[in-house]
């Protein structure tokens, strides 16, 4: 392409029209072709402004996988924290992060985490010592050492998402800590009746 001939079309960021994005997109282009450089519906979308739907729709398809995969949303929440970057905090998956551009996928991805949390928050105590119970079954771990382990290094203070309210965090915790107590309760009584 002549330089002459092209034409730099600055598309208003994302960002710019009140939706969280990356700084603008510049595309290099002939004047006869004005968006040559996107290419398939999702770039189009982003084009057109329609991001929203681009996140909405990657945050279905991760819901969907999710509820296929993991049992309850504390095993959710677990497993979206361990995707979560401890340095930068964005969020890397190993499909969704390569089908979709990765910070559509990160963005997606902690409303996902965000989602599976507030729901969390509303459980009763009995309902976190259930889900506990389904998580220590799918990590294969013994489930003595594991909550030994979660109660000395306090690991599932990681599963939080990022910038929760005191409150919410608290909340959280407490009834995480509460549902090892109960746990630990129930495995102690069963090795002291063999």
């Amino acid at each position: 392409m002549h330089p002459s001939k092209s034409t730099t079309v600055l598309v208003q960021s994302q960002a710019e029209r009140g939706h969280a994005a990356p700084q603008s997109v510049i595309a290099r282009t002939e004047s006869k072709a004005p968006w040559p450089l996107l290419s398939g519906s999702r770039d189009q979308a982003y084009a057109d402004g329609g991001l929203d739907y681009d996140l909405e729709g990657i945050a279905a398809e991760i819901s969907q996988e999710m509820s296929a995969t993991f049992p309850n949303d504390l095993t959710r929440i677990i497993y979206l924290a361990s995707l979560r970057d401890y340095n930068t905090g964005r969020y890397l998956h190993p499909t969704f992060s390569f089908k979709h551009e990765s910070h559509l996928a990160s963005e997606a991805l902690r409303k996902c985490h965000e989602v599976a949390f507030n729901r969390l928050l509303g459980t009763p105590v009995k309902e976190y010592v259930c889900q506990l119970r389904a998580y220590i079954g799918l990590s294969k771990a013994a489930p003595r050492e594991l909550i030994r382990i979660w109660k000395d290094l306090r690991v599932y203070t990681a599963a939080l998402p990022l910038h929760k309210q005191d409150l919410a965090r608290d909340t959280f915790l407490l009834s995480l800590e509460t549902a090892l107590l109960v746990l630990e309760n129930e495995s102690t009584s069963y090795s002291s009746v063999d």
